[in-house]
């Protein structure tokens, strides 16, 4: 089997998914090959891999490592490798599974630089995290009965934490955020790229529903700014930390150090997720992880729509503000000491990992098979 991984999203969701096939698989078996962000996040979890770049020919790959199995994620680059991977595949005859964390940019995940052909790199299967992403890819024309649905690996991680006892937050806390004042409630700001697969996606647009300061017109500036103008109502100003995307330079936020007390990136982030107060971002998938360990999570968007991008909207996890008095509202809301979480149904969330890894495990026992699910 070959492993291809190049973005964040990918790797996370992966990541455990290897770690549970090469416990039980034989090593000789899995080639894990890899590259940009997806690199730095598998080399920080200790899994193996051969770094590659998406110059590389996918005829060599195939040459240097005959498989009978290639597993793709996607990838903002539409030049990335692991889509030639996957026509390759097609090629050889070798079965191809795509590996899709959430609902964004469907449209985009596997029309590579043909746009208006969603489905031009497409696999043979698709292991998707929930059933909104198969009804998205289905809707597009992709074949319903080779689309599973396994959840996603990176709750599990998130479910170990909720159970730490409360001493374990507040030495995270003292750690992490040293320079906190101890009576001031810490505010977990997650950026995101204002770019990708589908960058007019990600810049100011007139069905905008948030307005921020009128200088950016950056999705995540934005919401940002959003966030600062309600954050300055409140009687007591939380101490607020910027958690940079992978792909986010600090430099990029430097016009609002002043209100900013702390930048975070790199490392683990769901430490630093746990010992805050309150998270808050756009649709990153670390809002969902956010309340699945109990913290109190806010997506801020600028259009309605949008909410459909983030699995812990649909199901009543995460919060969501779309105009600045329901961000003013959830803001201080949220902040406030008796501030109720909504239940979660942990049950649904265990064992995506092994979800996955078998569904792997089958694909390659079928071979080249185009059979059902079933």
């Amino acid at each position: 089997m070959i492993f291809f991984v190049e973005d964040a999203g990918a790797a996370n969701y992966l990541a455990p998914v290897l770690e549970e096939l090469v416990n039980t698989e034989s090593r000789a078996t899995l080639q894990v090959i890899a590259t940009g962000k997806g690199a730095e996040i598998l080399q920080s979890r200790g899994i193996l891999f051969l770094p590659v770049d998406n110059s590389k020919m996918a005829s060599d790959v195939f040459d240097e490592s005959p498989c009978k199995l290639v597993v793709s994620g996607t990838s903002e680059n539409p030049e990335t490798l692991g889509l030639k991977l996957i026509d390759e595949a097609k090629r050889r005859e070798i079965t191809s599974i795509g590996i899709v964390d959430g609902p964004a940019n469907a449209n985009y995940r596997f029309a590579g630089g043909e746009r208006l052909i969603p489905l031009n790199h497409a696999p043979d299967w698709l292991i998707v995290a929930n059933d909104t992403t198969k009804k998205m890819y289905v809707d597009l024309g992709f074949c319903c009965d080779r689309i599973a649905v396994c959840g996603h690996p990176a709750y599990e991680r998130a479910l170990g934490f909720s159970r730490f006892p409360p001493a374990t937050r507040a030495r995270l806390r003292t750690k992490l955020y040293p320079n906190a004042p101890i009576d001031r409630p810490i505010a977990l700001f997650v950026s995101e790229t204002s770019d990708g697969l589908s960058p007019t996606a990600f810049s100011r647009s007139r069905d905008y529903t948030l307005f921020g300061f009128g200088t950016s017109d950056r999705r995540t500036d934005i919401v940002l700014e959003e966030v600062f103008n309600a954050l300055n109502t409140l009687p007591q100003q939380p101490y607020f930390v910027l958690r940079l995307h992978p792909k986010n330079t600090q430099s990029e936020f430097s016009s609002y150090s002043s209100q900013i007390d702390q930048f975070s990136q790199g490392d683990d982030p769901l430490p630093c997720v746990y010992a805050a107060d309150l998270i808050v971002g756009l649709t990153s998938i670390l809002l969902d992880e956010a309340a699945v360990m109990g913290r109190p999570s806010l997506s801020v968007l600028p259009r309605s729509h949008e909410r459909q991008w983030l699995f812990g909207i649909e199901t009543g996890w995460v919060r969501c503000a779309t105009n600045s008095q329901e961000v003013n509202v959830a803001l201080s809301e949220m902040l406030a000491p008796e501030y109720v979480l909504p239940a979660i149904d942990l049950n649904g969330l265990r064992n995506a990992s092994a979800t996955a890894a078998n569904f792997i495990r089958k694909r390659l026992e079928a071979g080249a098979a185009l059979s059902s699910l079933d």
